[in-house]
C-alpha cells in the first residue's frame, strides 16, 4: 500500500539542490573553457614570470567545480551520498593504479605516456562505479 504513495521523483527541495549544483558546475566549466581557450598561451610567455601562473590558471575554475561538487554531495541523503562516494572511490583506485602502471612503464620503456591517461582512467572508473552502484 505504501509503495503506491512512494515516489521516485525528486521533491521540490531536491530539485532546488540539483538546480543549484547544475548552475554552479556549468558556470565553473564555462569559466574553465574561457580560460583554457581564450586566455594567453603559457608558451607565448616563455621565460616570463607569468608563464607558470598562466599555465595553472585553468585550475582555478576547476577548484570552484570541486567546491560545488562537494557541496552537492554533502546535501544528499545517506543512501545517495553512499552510492556517489563508492563510485568516486572506485574511480580514485583506478586512477592511482593507472598512475603506478604508467610510472613503471616509463621506467622500463623510457617512453613518456600522456599524463591525461590517468585522468581518463579515473573518470572511466568513476563512471563504471556509478553504473555498478546504480544497478545494486
Amino acid at each position: 500500500m505504501t509503495s503506491d504513495l512512494d515516489s521516485t521523483r525528486p521533491g521540490p527541495s531536491e530539485r532546488r539542490h540539483l538546480r543549484r549544483y547544475t548552475v554552479g558546475f556549468f558556470l565553473s566549466m564555462a569559466a574553465y573553457l574561457l580560460v583554457l581557450f581564450f586566455g594567453p598561451s603559457p608558451q607565448d610567455l616563455a621565460g616570463s614570470p607569468w608563464q607558470v601562473p598562466l599555465a595553472l590558471a585553468p585550475v582555478v575554475p576547476v577548484g570552484f567545480a570541486l567546491a560545488t561538487s562537494v557541496r552537492f554531495v554533502r546535501g544528499l541523503d545517506e543512501y545517495q551520498s553512499r552510492k556517489i562516494l563508492v563510485a568516486l572511490s572506485i574511480g580514485f583506485a583506478v586512477a592511482m593504479l593507472t598512475a603506478v602502471i604508467v610510472g613503471f612503464l616509463d621506467v622500463v620503456f623510457e617512453v613518456p605516456l600522456p599524463s591525461w591517461i590517468i585522468f581518463v582512467a579515473g573518470m572511466t572508473g568513476w563512471l563504471a562505479g556509478a553504473i555498478a552502484t546504480a544497478r545494486r
